[in-house]
């Protein structure tokens, strides 16, 4: 399990290392320059390379080219350093090692002006690797002026281009790129992963992230609160419900899934058989009467319940009562699926909503019945997962999908908090957030699953587990990471084109034998 920081958090373990225990800034910034060349050996191969072109800013992150640049002479190979700024504009553990290298006979060159640009693209010429070391995490906004220019030049130059500690011009809490940005083939980003590189449009940008062990203590590192993590095999691992051999299937959950209408049979379908698939026990299925022949036969494993329905066909606010009365019955409960937006069917999401007294999911039709009415959350007296994408956020909050997708982790911590709920917000990639804060980054991407039917998979697997006695964090967490596993899996075999919701469906339970396994 991997902690994923923001750069506030990042600066205040540094800080914490040299200040309270004594490590010196120099060791750090040593052990951050050799691990770029080992991980440039790693990656490249460096026995075949004769010329590398180093680009340094004025702080620290220029520090750790220059030590880049000490240990590639060490191994024969021709090294060109260019300097953003001025010579006299570096200080501190910089300057120290910028001291070192000049000892080496090593002269850097200023960038300021276009001659200074053509110097630098004729290194780039004769080089095989360009490391980019100019702005670090600190970074956000726009390069600008001269700058501009160096971030076209590296990115036209054709030859491997390797970033310390996060791509110059991306911001590494967002994930946004205002404008030019470096593109790196390898990023190597020291002591743990940044936030916004694993979110779009910068995730573009990262190439292979390698992260760095520079010499941060363990302990440092865990008395700092960071709220994020990225998910892994080992989070899977400890979230997925464990399964005792002599258990009855009553043991493993009974669940309610109220979902469909006419033309969405399919949703309620898929949503139900994906909770079985996640291991659930017991699947009830409330749906539209006149559905009730087509899911009987479609969905076999289910038991269905047809309750009253409207004259368009979706579920009736006269269904409510007997409803209300399986909710009794049953341990969680998923609504939404498939559910149309019928006036009527609103009103009936909204009550129930409102009063299940039990462990609820909100997806799809569900979350639009709640446009202007997400009061209702915090009334609820038991736990409530959200899982909107990000054009269902943003009618949510009044808000742009673009917006949220530019904010993506900021959105859905704030509305976790303010809803006090478990908030699932959708996309690429899916960030699951608690009350307090927390959040859990889902490090699959796939276009694949952007297809009819992947949330109702996803939501028969979050309430499928969620069933099984887990924690409602718990189960968000793994039901995503193992949506995207079996997404992933498919990709293999058949590439993002052709993929499903159906695919999805049958790939479950090599997802979940492989995150408990690999």
């Amino acid at each position: 399990m991997m902690k994923l920081v923001s750069v506030k958090e990042m600066r205040k373990i540094d800080r914490m290392a040299i200040k309270e225990l004594g490590i010196s800034g120099v060791v750090l910034m040593e052990n951050a320059g050799q691990s770029v060349v080992s991980a440039m050996e790693d990656f490249f191969g460096l026995e075949n390379v004769h010329k590398v072109t180093i680009v340094c800013g004025k702080g620290n992150n220029g520090g750790d080219g220059f030590v880049v640049s000490r240990y590639l002479i060490n191994q024969k190979i021709s090294v060109d350093v260019y300097i953003m700024g001025t010579v006299s504009s570096i200080v501190g553990d910089a300057k120290k090692n910028l001291d070192i290298i000049v000892g080496l006979g090593l002269k850097p060159k200023i960038i300021k002006n276009k001659n200074d640009l053509r110097k630098l693209r004729l290194s780039l010429s004769n080089s095989e690797i360009v490391v980019d070391s100019f702005f670090g995490t600190g970074f956000s906004g726009r390069i600008r002026g001269i700058g501009e220019d160096v971030v076209r030049e590296i990115n036209e130059s054709g030859i491997h281009i390797v970033s310390v500690d996060t791509p110059s011009g991306i911001d590494s809490d967002t994930g946004n790129v205002s404008g030019e940005a470096v593109k790196a083939d390898l990023t190597v980003t020291m002591g743990l992963p940044k936030v916004g590189q694993f979110l779009y449009p910068a995730r573009h940008y990262v190439g292979e992230l390698y992260v760095a062990d520079i010499g941060f203590p363990e302990q440092v590192i865990n008395d700092v609160e960071v709220k994020g993590t990225l998910v892994d095999n080992e989070v899977l691992r400890r979230f997925i419900p464990w399964r005792a051999p002599n258990l009855h299937k009553g043991a493993f959950g009974r669940i309610l899934i109220i979902a469909g209408s006419t033309g969405m049979t399919g949703a309620a379908a898929m949503a139900a058989t994906s909770a079985l698939r996640a291991g659930a026990g017991l699947v009830y299925l409330a749906i539209p009467e006149h559905l009730n022949p087509i899911l009987e036969a479609k969905c076999t494993e289910a038991i269905t319940i047809p309750v009253p329905q409207t004259e368009d066909g979706s579920i009736s606010l006269k269904a409510y009562t007997k409803i209300m009365d399986e909710i009794k019955k049953v341990d969680v409960v998923a609504i939404g699926p498939g559910m149309s937006q019928h006036p009527e069917t609103q009103k009936l999401v909204r009550k129930v909503v409102e009063n299940a007294n039990a462990p609820l999911l909100v997806d799809a039709d569900g979350i639009n019945a709640l446009v202007g009415y997400t009061k209702v959350l915090k009334k609820r007296k038991k736990p409530t997962v959200i899982t909107p994408h990000p054009g269902e956020m943003a009618r949510l909050i009044e808000s742009n999908a673009r917006d949220i997708e530019r904010n993506k982790v900021e959105v859905s911590r704030r509305y976790a908090s303010r809803w006090e709920v478990i908030l699932v917000l959708k996309g690429a990639p899916t960030v699951s957030s608690e009350q307090d804060g927390s959040f859990w980054l889902n490090p699959h991407v796939n276009s694949g699953l952007a297809t009819a039917g992947s949330g109702d998979v996803l939501t028969g697997l979050i309430i499928g587990f969620l069933g099984q006695k887990t924690t409602p964090l718990a189960a968000a967490v793994s039901g995503v990471y193992i949506h995207s596993l079996a997404g992933e899996i498919l990709k293999e075999k058949m590439g993002e084109h052709s993929i499903i919701a159906g695919d999805l469906i049958d790939a479950i339970p090599s997802a979940i034998i492989k995150a408990l396994k690999d």
